[in-house]
C-alpha cells in the first residue's frame, strides 16, 4: 500500500514538473512572437514612409533592448554599414548562423 501512494506521489510530482516546463516553453514562445510581430510592425511602418534606410532601422531596432533579436539586428546594422558592397541577401546569410 506504501508502495502504491509512494509510486502515485512520483507521478504527481513528475506530471507538475512536466507542466511547469511546458509552461514555461509556451511563455517564452509567446514573448518571442510578440517581440517579432512588434519589429514587423516596426520595419512596415519606417519602410512604408520611406524617412529610414535599412542601415538605420536596423540600428533602431538593434537598440531596443527589450527584444530579444537586438544582437541579430545589430550585427545586420553591422554588416550593412561595413560592408557597401554586400547586398542584403549576403548580408543575411552571413548573420544567420544555422
Amino acid at each position: 500500500m506504501q508502495i502504491k501512494i509512494f509510486i502515485i506521489g512520483i507521478l504527481i510530482a513528475c506530471s507538475y514538473l512536466i507542466g511547469e516546463y511546458i509552461h514555461k516553453a509556451y511563455t517564452k514562445r509567446h514573448k518571442e512572437v510578440n517581440d517579432l510581430i512588434r519589429i514587423l510592425e516596426i520595419m512596415r511602418m519606417d519602410l512604408s514612409f520611406g524617412l529610414y534606410t535599412l542601415e538605420e532601422i536596423f540600428k533602431r531596432l538593434g537598440d531596443k533592448e527589450e527584444f530579444c533579436t537586438s544582437n541579430f539586428f545589430k550585427r545586420l546594422e553591422n554588416e550593412l554599414h561595413n560592408n557597401t558592397y554586400k547586398v542584403l541577401d549576403d548580408v543575411l546569410n552571413d548573420s544567420i548562423h544555422i
